[in-house]
This record gives structure tokens, C-alpha cells and sequence, in this order.
């Protein structure tokens, strides 16, 4: 309670201080016009000092209506998207670590779920998302808590140069009887602004691939195999209809303050596909997935001279259910799992940044998160108790503050220093610090080398302190620290731009947790592994102008990411010591290129993954073990035409170009070359 009140008293204070805002601004008005006067242009922006984040090309997140997060994601260096199957479960872990340590924010509040610890990027469709800040390792520490791996920042808001009335349609029609439908109707007045985006797809999700768990053998009239060979087979109960709408509100002041409200509304009915390994078939069981989910922000901001003040704040409901019907063995269906979870999460936070002088800026930032969980399953009986619910409710408060400064004491050198202190219910971790270097070796190359060095903490999820049955409440949060070392450049002139970035990085991380089978007959988590991570991600990018209406963009990235479970062994036959974690490639790699001529636009994408072990001792001698490696080719053509109701825009998509055969999780098949056309109409208003 004490502490409640000392985050709350900050709060207050922080805000208080626009009281003398405007004392503040005439005390360094003088000075700052002599600063400007006597003083070269800094070398070295302050800005630019610290956190190294990636920002998506907005393009990119608007390249395709059917693509969804995850699927923009894994163009990303060393992040490994771990899919399911296509509109199935998909999660983004960074640099070897697990999708729990990958935090997920959109307009300022954390929507990891705080039961299950992710976020189903598949749920997430680029189409609505405006912005997208990627950042990895240490610069996590200055963004939210508990990223390990890395933060994932999304951002959607209204305009603030839109001003005028916009229409934008787009209709999609792909392979497996997909529909997609996106409309967005945007509003700008001299200061209310208003945008409002409505998102729906359905599709059989139907493909066919050949089965390469299954093997149907021929005999003849004396019981001898004379032929065999893999079925082919379609993608069972893969079905999926998500329906988003997004409405957001903006006001920009005379007085420089902007207020924002924005409210996400998503239903989700999916079906779980079948394993390829599974010899039912459909009529035999009903396994499918339900989600409502209501996320709304609120903000407001105003920039003076010297100080910044920021305050967000947030509401995210999601109602989940899962069923699963399977067969009684006397023809008829009964429900052998109905989960239900609600989750509730109330979030508030402040900012204030304070710059004396242009060399230096202080910053305070202050969040609360408070959750409320409940979830049960009705069809199973707790056999201790009598009861027919299983399941448990839980709320946990989750304070944090965050202090950043950021110093330049000479052109070329900055220094950046951050201390976290999170508090997670009744547990207090110890300050978490970061130390950022940068220097600037040639300003006409662009080179700058950056080093920083990290410590980090992550909290046991509501699931891993209390499922039931399983939960360890004496659960230790995992604790580690991370460093990267690295350097970037930057090449212009008016025809030709390269850059990019080599980085190594590094972290070991204590009290992993790991949920493993008890002789109950359930599994339990436990903290038991200590995991070294490291290796190193380069990214390039080249755009050469040809004129002002053809330009050529290429991207590439390319990573190596060992990560080695260091912990002791669990049991005399443990073998997974010194072993890569399972599912984490040793290389990733990515190559995106785009031209632009005139009214066409050519895309071509390319990722690879290396192999993946399904195993903790990486057995290589079961097929079942390891997952080959695989090579995705997309490409896309576009066109714009200019009629007089207003800009149409005909593309056409080919994914998985060859028609490759791949896995992304074991025994979850992926679809082969499928086909898309989309159409976007803009009227002139």
C-alpha cells in the first residue's frame, strides 16, 4: 500500500511541474538563442543516443491486407516467428529467447496477456497498424518490463496533416476460398481528427499438402506390400472468421497540447487445425477457439521549450474460450475441454522529459498496471473438492518507474543511463540499470559505433504461479543481463543511399522457467535452466533513384543465434545440457526488394530459417525431431490507375512462389504456391 501511494504521490508531482513550465521556458530563452548563435550544428543528435530500435517502413505494413504481423516480423534479422499453421497461433522470439520473453505494446500499454505471457501476432492484422518500433536486448530496459528478448512497440492514431474527408477500400480474393475486406474512412477538421477502420476476413483455410507422417501401403492377394506411398491431404478444421474495428479520435489545441482516444473492438472464431499425425477425422471431433476482445488508450501530450509531459492510459478485456468435442465411441460428440478466461487490465502512465540545454535530457516515466484474471473450465471435475469448475482468480498490481538520462558531453560522444524498479504484486525486484555508448566515427560515412550493457528481469505469468492443476507459486522470476556491441553507417548523395549495421550481442539468463510432466500425470513449472545466448545480426539497406519516378529499395538481414541450455541436468538421463534450445535457427536471413516505376510496384521477399531441433538433446535421428530448413519466396505486382471517380489499384500476390514443403511447427502442416488478387479504390472526395 505504501508503495502505491509513492507511485501515485509521483504521478501527481510529475504533472504539477507544467505549473512552472512557463518560468522554466523564460529562464533558458536567452540562452538558448546564444546557443544557437555561437554554437556548430551537434554532430551527434541526442536523440539518437541510446536504445537502438528498428522502425518498420509504413510501406511494408501496408503491403498487403492478408498479411498479418507475424508475417511482417519474420523479415526482421534475429527474430524467429514460431507459426502454428496459417491464421493459427504465432508468436516472435528474439535472439534465442522464448515468445513469453517478447513484450507487446500498442499506443503506450503492454498487451501481453498476463495468464499466458504473449501475444498472438496472427490476431494482429499490419493493415490497422500505423507505426512499428522493433527493439532488441538491452534497449528493451527503456521501453516496458519484462523484455528479455525483445519489445515489439505498435502504434495507430490519427493524422495530424490529414485535412480533409478520405475514403480507402480495399477487397482481397486469395487461394483457399479467402475474403478480405478493409475499409478505413479518416476525417481532418483544423483540430479534430478522426479515423475509423473496419477489417474482415473468412476464409476454408482448405490447402492441400502431401502428408509425410502417413504412409498407405498396397498389398497383394498374398499379403505383400507391392506399393507404398504419402497421402495427400487437406488442411482439417482449419476454418477462420476475424472481424476488427478501430476508431480514433485526435485533437490538437492552439496551446500545443494533442489528445488522443482510440478503441479496438476483435472477434475471432477459429478452428484448431488437426495434426498431420491425427488418423481422426472431422466428423469425430469439433476443436475450435473463440475471442472477443475490447483495447482502448487515451493520451495526451504537450511539448514546450524544455519540458515534455505525456500521459496514457488504457482498458484491454479479452473473453477466450476453447472447446473441444471428441467422440464418446457411441456416435456422438460430448465436450472433453470448455476453458473460458477473462482478463481485465486497467493501465495508467506518466512521462515528463526535462532538457536543461540541447547536451542534455532527463526523463521520468511512471506506469501501473493492474490485472484481473479468472478462468476456469467447466468440463472438467476437480476430484479433491467435488466441484465442476477448475481454475483459479487472481489480480496482480504491477507498478513501475523509470528514470533516463542522456548526455553528450563532446560532438561525437553520448552517453545514456536508465534505472528501472518494477514491482510485481508484493515482489520487488532490484533496480534494474542500462549504460549506452555511442560515438560518432565519420560524419560523411555515417559511422557510429554503439555498445550497451543490461541487466532485466521477468515475472512467472498468473498460469505459472496458479494453473490448476500445476501451478508453482514459489516460482523465482528470471533474472540475466544482456550486452550487443556494434556499429552502423550511413552513405547519402542525391542518387544513392546505403546503410546498415553489424552487431553482436550477448546474454545469460538464470531461473528460466520450464514447465515439465510429473508423475501425476500433469505438468508443473520450474525454475531450472540457465541459458547463454549470443551471436550477431547485420542488416543493409540500399535505395538507388534512377529518377523521380523509378527508385530501386533493397533489404537484407542475416543473423546467427546460438542459444545453449547451460543449466543442470534434470534426472541421469538429461541430455539436453549444451544443447540449442528447441525451436531456435542457428541462421535466419532476409531479403526484401521493391521497385517503383511510374504506376507499377514489384515486391520480392525471400526468408530463410535453418533447421530446428523439436528436442531438448537434439536428435537428429528421428524424423520427428528435427525440421528441415526452408526457403519462403513471395512475390507481388501492382499497378495504379487514375480514373476520374478517384486512384484504383490492382495487385496480384503469389506466396511461397516454390511451392515449398515446410514445417514451422512440428506436425503443423503450412500451405504451398497459393494466389492472391486485391483491389484498392481511393474516390476522389
Amino acid at each position: 500500500m505504501k508503495f502505491r501511494l509513492f507511485v501515485i504521490l509521483v504521478l501527481i508531482i510529475l504533472f504539477d511541474l507544467e505549473i512552472g513550465a512557463q518560468n522554466i521556458d523564460s529562464i533558458f530563452y536567452d540562452l538558448d538563442i546564444k546557443e544557437v548563435v555561437i554554437r556548430r550544428k551537434p554532430m551527434l543528435p541526442i536523440t539518437d543516443i541510446g536504445p537502438l530500435k528498428s522502425t518498420a517502413d509504413p510501406t511494408l505494413l501496408f503491403e498487403s491486407i492478408s498479411v498479418n504481423l507475424g508475417d511482417i516480423l519474420s523479415g526482421f534479422g534475429s527474430i524467429f516467428v514460431k507459426s502454428y499453421g496459417r491464421s493459427t497461433l504465432s508468436t516472435a522470439s528474439f535472439r534465442g529467447t522464448s515468445s513469453y520473453h517478447t513484450q507487446v505494446l500498442w499506443n503506450g500499454m503492454k498487451i501481453n496477456s498476463p495468464m499466458l505471457g504473449m501475444v498472438d501476432l496472427s490476431t494482429i492484422p499490419s493493415f490497422l497498424i500505423d507505426k512499428m518500433d522493433v527493439s532488441s536486448g538491452s534497449s528493451t530496459v527503456g521501453v516496458v518490463s519484462g523484455g528479455i528478448g525483445g519489445s515489439i512497440e505498435l502504434e495507430t492514431g490519427t493524422e495530424a496533416d490529414d485535412s480533409s474527408f478520405n475514403i480507402l477500400y480495399v477487397q482481397g480474393i486469395s487461394s483457399y476460398s479467402t475474403y478480405d475486406q478493409y475499409l478505413k474512412l479518416s476525417y481532418g477538421g483544423d483540430k479534430l481528427k478522426s479515423s475509423t477502420k473496419l477489417f474482415f476476413t473468412s476464409s476454408k483455410n482448405d490447402f492441400s499438402f502431401t502428408n509425410y507422417r502417413k504412409k498407405i501401403f498396397l498389398f497383394d492377394d498374398h499379403g505383400n506390400t507391392i506399393e507404398s506411398h504419402h497421402p495427400v491431404e487437406k488442411n482439417r478444421n482449419g476454418f477462420f472468421k476475424d472481424l476488427h474495428l478501430l476508431q480514433e479520435f485526435g485533437w490538437y489545441s492552439d496551446d500545443g497540447s494533442h489528445w488522443g482516444a482510440s478503441v479496438w473492438l476483435m472477434n475471432s472464431h477459429r478452428g484448431v487445425p488437426m495434426l498431420n499425425v491425427d488418423y481422426r477425422t472431422v466428423s469425430s471431433s469439433e476443436n475450435f477457439k473463440d475471442e472477443t476482445s475490447i483495447k482502448s488508450t487515451f493520451l495526451w501530450d504537450r511539448d514546450q521549450k524544455r519540458i515534455k509531459h505525456s500521459l496514457r492510459g488504457g482498458y484491454n478485456y479479452s473473453d477466450l474460450k476453447y472447446v473441444y468435442l471428441g467422440d464418446t465411441g457411441y456416435g456422438s460428440l460430448k465436450k472433453m475441454i470448455d476453458s473460458n478466461s477473462a482478463i481485465n487490465t486497467l493501465f495508467i502512465s506518466g512521462d515528463t522529459e526535462f532538457r536543461p540545454d540541447n547536451n542534455l535530457t532527463i526523463s521520468i516515466s511512471v506506469s501501473l498496471y493492474h490485472h484481473f484474471v479468472g478462468t476456469f473450465d467447466r468440463a472438467q471435475a476437480n476430484i479433491t473438492t467435488g466441484n465442476s469448475v477448475i481454475g483459479y482468480k487472481k489480480s496482480r498490481f504491477e507498478p513501475s518507474v523509470t528514470m533516463t538520462a542522456k548526455y553528450r558531453p563532446t560532438n561525437r560522444l553520448g552517453i545514456s543511463a536508465i534505472v528501472r524498479e518494477d514491482v510485481y504484486g508484493k515482489s520487488v525486484v532490484p533496480p534494474i540499470p542500462a549504460v549506452f555508448v555511442d560515438f560518432l566515427l565519420s560524419e560523411k560515412l555515417g559511422i557510429k559505433v554503439k555498445s550497451s550493457f543490461a541487466r532485466n528481469f521477468r515475472f512467472p505469468t498468473l498460469n505459472d504461479l496458479y494453473f490448476n492443476p500445476g501451478g508453482n507459486p514459489g516460482l523465482k522470476p528470471e533474472k540475466g543481463f544482456t550486452y550487443d556491441l556494434g556499429a552502423s553507417y550511413n552513405i547519402k548523395n542525391k542518387t544513392f543511399s546505403l546503410g546498415g549495421n553489424l552487431l553482436v550481442f550477448g546474454s545469460k539468463i538464470d531461473d528460466w522457467i520450464l514447465w515439465l510432466p510429473t508423475y501425476k500425470g500433469y505438468w508443473t513449472p520450474y525454475n531450472i535452466r540457465r541459458v547463454d545466448s549470443r551471436g550477431l545480426e547485420t542488416t543493409t539497406e540500399l535505395i538507388l533513384n534512377f529518377s523521380e519516378q523509378k527508385a530501386l529499395t533493397v533489404e537484407g538481414s542475416f543473423a546467427v543465434t546460438r542459444s545453449i541450455n547451460k543449466g543442470d541436468p534434470v534426472g541421469l538421463l538429461d541430455e539436453s545440457i549444451g544443447k540449442q534450445l528447441v525451436y531456435i535457427p542457428l541462421y535466419s536471413s532476409s531479403i526484401k526488394g521493391i521497385f517503383d516505376a511510374k504506376k507499377w510496384k514489384f515486391v520480392y521477399s525471400w526468408n530463410y530459417y535453418s533447421k530446428r531441433y523439436t528436442t531438448s538433446n537434439n536428435d537428429e535421428g528421428s524424423t520427428l525431431g528435427l525440421l528441415g530448413d526452408y526457403f519462403m519466396n513471395d512475390i507481388s505486382l501492382e499497378r495504379d490507375f487514375y480514373l476520374k471517380i478517384g486512384s484504383l489499384s490492382v495487385k496480384i500476390m503469389v506466396n511461397n512462389l516454390f511451392n515449398e514443403e515446410y514445417e514451422s511447427v512440428l506436425n503443423r502442416p503450412m500451405p504451398g504456391r497459393n494466389y492472391g488478387l486485391f483491389l484498392s479504390l481511393k474516390p476522389f472526395l
